[in-house]
């Protein structure tokens, strides 16, 4: 039954951030549902949020990051640079026996070649809407500070809440002049078109490089091992 503020929502996702000890996404996101829904109307607690930066925080709790695997070849992970194997230690005894080399072996040319970085911040479609409507109930508890800083902030989230108070929810808004609806679908255009690249980058298998055929022989050329008649 206790009220759920800015210190509350900024604890959990604090701990979502510190890697390998804290909260997952998921299990972070998953809380701040049962949070908030513990003030819906009916319940004692009251949802009392005034900071707008934590909806720019929430996202990142939507923020896919891609699996990192190891490039042939080196002990690197994709989308960082491979870092070289440090040398063995050379033992200290005495007769014929090997040095420690003199450099560490550098990755392959090819390896550095597969290593790929996302080209910007990316999210899981799911969490990204389950963060959204969460940002959309901050905005509805507090309107006069968290809803008028993310109308001019966001324009996606105030396209949202356009559609939510009008009750008409079609894209461009209903307050789209003909202009802004040009520019607002060349946008969304430009949005699916870079969604599609990244997809490209991220998970379509790089293709082998393809060999041009072997040129056909040439006429009246005589074909198999040289023979002398003498």
């Amino acid at each position: 039954g206790a009220d759920v503020d800015d210190a509350t929502i900024r604890i959990v996702l604090d701990s979502a951030r510190t890697e390998g000890r804290g909260l997952t996404q998921s299990l972070a996101l998953a809380l701040l549902e049962d949070l908030v829904m513990n003030c819906r109307q009916g319940l004692p607690g009251n949802l009392v949020v005034e900071d707008p930066k934590l909806i720019t925080d929430l996202y990142a709790l939507a923020e896919f990051v891609p699996h990192r695997k190891k490039a042939v070849g080196t002990g690197a992970a994709t989308g960082a640079t491979p870092s070289p194997t440090p040398p063995p230690k050379a033992k200290a005894k005495q007769g014929n026996k090997r040095k420690a080399p003199d450099s560490a072996p550098q990755p392959c040319e090819k390896a550095k070649q597969r290593i790929v970085e996302s080209p910007e911040r990316i999210a899981h479609p799911g969490k990204w809407w389950r963060v959204t409507t969460l940002s959309l109930v901050m905005c509805g508890a507090s309107p006069s500070a968290m809803g008028a800083a993310i109308w001019n902030r966001h324009p996606t989230l105030c396209a949202l809440m356009k559609m939510t108070t009008s009750g008409r929810y079609r894209f461009p808004t209903a307050d789209c002049d003909e202009r802004r609806r040009e520019a607002m679908r060349d946008d969304e255009a430009k949005a699916r078109a870079r969604e599609s690249a990244i997809a490209a980058t991220l998970f379509v298998p790089s293709q082998p490089p393809v060999r041009a055929p072997a040129p056909p022989p040439r006429e009246g050329a005589r074909g198999g091992p040289r023979v002398s008649a003498r």
